[in-house]
């Protein structure tokens, strides 16, 4: 616990979105393999406005995930 002497700051930008990319993109290759590109727009993922929610940013890959299998269902 973080006690109020000794404050931890974070950013909910553009820092904060790129380490998550790397996140993203694992998270994508477990889901779907190695072999399929990451959506387009992928680093677009998570932002509204300034603000970077990587909680978004899994929801959204989430719904990109389930339109591939659909895909891949009706192919």
């Amino acid at each position: 616990m973080v006690g109020k002497r000794n404050p931890r700051w974070f950013s909910t930008g553009p820092t904060f979105a790129e380490a998550c990319q790397e996140r993203l993109a694992w998270i994508w290759q477990q889901e779907v393999g190695v072999d399929v590109p990451l959506p387009v727009g992928v680093e677009q993922l998570g932002w509204r406005n300034d603000s970077f929610s990587m909680r978004r940013a899994l929801a959204a890959l989430s719904g990109a995930v389930e339109l591939h299998r659909a895909k891949g269902v009706a192919a």
